[in-house]
């Protein structure tokens, strides 16, 4: 899953998201430092004319594109976010075809992650030096050592920056805009990606008709607001929307976790608690990411079940699988939801486990070679051990919906969480394999009913920040609002 990676230590409950954010645009954005870096570079050790406009324009005109990175970086990232956590929330997905079908958008960024911009970035800074070496032989009038003899050039040396302002606005903006009429949420991130981008277009259409509408750039307006006031604003824009807001989103919520009286714990006891879990399942539906929920409610499960299966005469898997391996073509996650829920009972880890994900599992292609049926291939010369065969199929199918870069409900977690939980897997079925080797030394080695705790403690992490915190807020703001209303009925009636 193309993910943001989280923090693994800053802070125990909400401060790694804030944390991710800080680190991601200050990288990001921090590529502006080059240019400043030439600027003091040029002016105080190759004695340019400080005074040199074009000079000047120049240096400031390579830091425009860097901008550009940064906020491509964060639009992509979030949308592929939202497709590999949350393609529950995209309505009328009701065949096989559309759930394995990719949008261009999807094609063109679906394997971007935060090492690929920075390695991207360095390509465009080192081929952008190699362009202006090469620009200098052109003209006898631009030299880039000693920087003195001018820039006089016909304007190639924008060529670059031109490109990349060429590309966002003209084919990255109408792509992602495309996108994002496609997801079918509420979520505020996609209405500030909105926003920001049709500000922008409206910005670089103003730029463009100050320049070359003759009534506009022979006008004194152009006097109290330049074309470039159009870039510059534009670029606010985008600084705003997807930089400095979000910060402030996570400062504000930092303060509401302050006066609240909220925990990890807390929302681990109300996963427990049948009617509360069923409101933040809901809740979570518009904020993407219910199956998250859904997971970690799995994962509690499987580590009761794999506790008694210790007892190598238990026998209370027979019928487990056939429901558990259940195929359909229309997956609706909310009657999914609703359904997992009302037949989840806590108190009865026997009976609830026949009702885990009863006939909604994910849907693929018989071409497509999961975990599950991997591990159905090497566990068949062991009918000696049905209870073994039974454990490890059933957490490679939890692997399968929740974990695997193939599926389109997986979670959000990071790499490093990812490869440990896919290493334990993949070692289930070797450690099975061994003929010498008892239930209970199998249990021992491979540690089975924690196999899902990295991925299970993130993950938690995750809806603390993203869903239960927000979910708490407005459930006290309703508790004190309906304390006021009974007040003031108390009152009338008193009266």
């Amino acid at each position: 899953m193309v993910s943001f990676d989280v923090p693994n230590s800053w802070d125990n409950e909400i401060f790694n998201v804030l944390k991710e954010f800080d680190n991601i645009f200050n990288k990001l954005s921090g590529s502006l430092e080059i240019h400043n870096y030439m600027i003091n570079y040029s002016f105080n050790d190759t004695g340019l004319d400080i005074n040199n406009p074009r000079a000047i324009k120049y240096y400031e005109k390579c830091g425009y594109s860097y901008i550009y990175f940064s906020c491509i970086g964060f639009i992509v990232k979030w949308i592929n976010k939202y497709h590999a956590s949350s393609n529950l929330m995209i309505k009328n997905l009701t065949t096989l075809d559309d759930v394995q079908s990719k949008s261009l958008f999807q094609i063109l960024f679906s394997k971007f992650t935060e090492k690929r911009i920075y390695i991207t970035l360095l390509i465009y800074s080192f081929l952008y030096f190699c362009y202006s070496i090469l620009l200098s032989f052109v003209s006898s009038e631009y030299s880039i050592f000693p920087m003195s003899k001018g820039f006089c050039t016909i304007g190639l040396e924008y060529s670059p920056q031109f490109a990349i302002v060429f590309l966002f606005h003209f084919c990255f903006i109408p792509i992602t805009l495309f996108e994002l009429k496609k997801i079918k949420t509420t979520n505020p991130m996609k209405n500030s990606l909105l926003i920001s981008l049709m500000l922008t277009v409206s910005c670089i259409i103003g730029y463009f008709i100050f320049i070359f509408v003759p009534f506009f750039n022979c006008n004194s307006i152009i006097s109290y607001w330049p074309s470039d006031c159009f870039l510059l604003f534009g670029m606010l824009i985008q600084h705003y929307m997807h930089i400095a807001k979000p910060l402030i989103y996570s400062i504000n919520m930092d303060k509401k976790i302050n006066k609240l009286d909220i925990s990890i714990n807390g929302l681990k006891d109300l996963l427990k608690d049948k009617d509360l879990c069923k409101e933040l399942m809901l809740f979570s539906l518009e904020n993407c990411c219910v199956e998250s929920v859904l997971f970690c409610k799995e994962c509690e499960k499987f580590k009761k079940m794999a506790l008694n299966s210790k007892n190598a005469r238990n026998s209370n898997f027979s019928g487990y699988l056939t429901n558990y391996f259940g195929n359909i073509d229309n997956y609706n996650i909310k009657s999914i939801a609703l359904n997992y829920l009302d037949n989840c009972d806590e108190k009865n880890i026997d009976k609830s486990l026949n009702l885990s994900f009863d006939d909604f599992s994910l849907t693929r292609k018989e071409s497509v070679s999961s975990l599950t049926d991997n591990f159905k291939m090497k566990m068949q010369p062991l009918p000696e051990k049905p209870v073994l065969i039974d454990i490890i199929l059933i957490a490679s199918k939890i692997y399968d919906i929740f974990i695997s870069g193939d599926s389109v409900y997986s979670v959000n977690i990071t790499n490093k969480t990812f490869k440990s939980v896919s290493n334990k897997i993949n070692s289930l079925a070797g450690s099975a394999l061994k003929s010498h080797q008892s239930i209970k030394e199998f249990y021992n080695d491979n540690d089975v009913e924690n196999i899902f705790d990295d991925a299970y403690e993130e993950v938690i992490r995750n809806i603390f920040y993203n869903s239960y915190v927000k979910f708490m807020s407005i459930k006290k703001d309703e508790t004190n609002t309906n304390i006021d209303h009974n007040y003031a009925e108390f009152q009338i009636n008193s009266a």
